[in-house]
């Protein structure tokens, strides 16, 4: 259903060109003529300062955040929402866009910004949730995006002609570990995800296990010995001892679980990681 109209997104991503706030208005008042009953939205590319005049213009307002991917931190995005509402409290927020690239075939043990990997994506999304959950001011949070998707101008982490921004893969076949972010986050369901399932090829030594889940407290057994956790949302089993060959990982709360198993390798696996030179 269309609940309002937009009138531009990230429209000074350019730079700002003459008469852009002119244009917007002129935007806003003909949507407002056409149909009062919906509210006008705008939404601005992150660079956008907090006290420009385009954000006076529509009834709300979005902002497309990368802090994390394209630049900062993802950390980062608390301080931003605070300062905003700070500075605008009158003004009515949203995140209209907010999201980082991740290939499956990427992984490893930590995320790191801009290694394109499941991993880091996760990690990012978990930030993310926590700091819109806490945010009770905003009126909406849009992950961008849902599924991946072409784009021909594109090429990065190696792959050609998409966005891997996706919770999904592009075929819809695989649900990547940010999907059980927002699983844990919003679903009423109970359910256990291990994180990292693709991650099988691990260094024989201490590792760390992710568990996805939105119950109270995880048990995680590896090779017979188990370990147990409180759990909000997302729970970190760090420096879990895994053997050289095969080892049997399996989180359980209440009546639910989910296993994997990790083969305990000599040297890490040089298949995880987006390959020198690619963008």
């Amino acid at each position: 259903s269309i609940f309002c109209w937009g009138v531009e997104n990230e429209i000074t991503i350019g730079g700002k060109g003459a008469g852009i706030e002119e244009a917007v208005k002129e935007l806003h008042l003909l949507a407002k003529s056409l149909d009062p009953s919906r509210p006008t939205a705008a939404a601005q590319v992150m660079m956008y300062p907090f006290n420009g005049p385009l954000n006076a213009v529509t009834d709300i307002l979005g902002y497309n955040i990368y802090y994390g991917w394209y630049m900062r931190t993802a950390e980062e995005i608390n301080g931003w929402l605070d300062r905003f509402h700070e500075e605008n409290p009158q003004i009515k927020l949203c995140l209209s866009e907010y999201g980082a690239e991740g290939i499956i075939k990427y992984q490893n043990r930590k995320g790191v910004q801009g290694d394109y990997s499941e991993t880091y994506q996760a990690y990012f999304h978990e930030v993310y949730a926590r700091a819109i959950e806490k945010t009770d001011w905003l009126w909406g949070s849009y992950v961008w995006n849902m599924f991946d998707f072409g784009a021909a101008n594109r090429d990065e982490g190696g792959v050609k002609a998409r966005n891997n921004k996706g919770l999904v893969t592009i075929d819809r076949k695989t649900k990547k570990d940010s999907f059980y972010v927002y699983k844990a986050f919003w679903s009423q369901e109970p359910f256990v995800q291990i994180g990292g399932s693709r991650y099988i090829n691990r260094p024989a030594g201490k590792t760390d296990i992710v568990v996805y889940s939105n119950l109270p407290k995880i048990s995680l057994t590896v090779n017979g010995q188990t370990f147990e956790k409180d759990c909000d949302r997302v729970v970190r089993f760090e420096d879990v001892e895994i053997q050289k060959g095969e080892n049997t990982v399996i989180a359980r709360g209440k009546e639910n679980e989910s296993s994997m198993i990790i083969e305990g390798v000599e040297q890490a696996d040089p298949s995880y990681v987006l390959p020198e030179g690619s963008f």
